[in-house]
């Protein structure tokens, strides 16, 4: 399970972080951002890496290969 998670949508800055509290059981993160209901995104669609690192909120990337996480309205 990838520690962070992000919402898809690009005016969402909604983050989760699994890692917020350890000493609770396993929790495995709803596929909808619970603030606004968008698909939620765990891994980098470009490199397949999980997201380990907590991404920007203005341009979220990849730790790994730097790919943009969401895809932008004009591309």
């Amino acid at each position: 399970m990838p520690p962070f998670a992000i919402c898809s949508k690009e005016s969402c800055i909604y983050t989760f972080d699994m890692q917020a509290d350890k000493d609770s059981h396993f929790k495995i993160p709803s596929l909808f951002c619970p603030k606004c209901k968008s698909k939620v995104i765990l891994y980098c669609h470009q490199c397949y890496s999980p997201l380990f690192h907590r991404p920007g909120q203005q341009d979220p990337r990849c730790g790994y290969c730097m790919a943009p996480l969401k895809e932008t309205a004009d591309g």
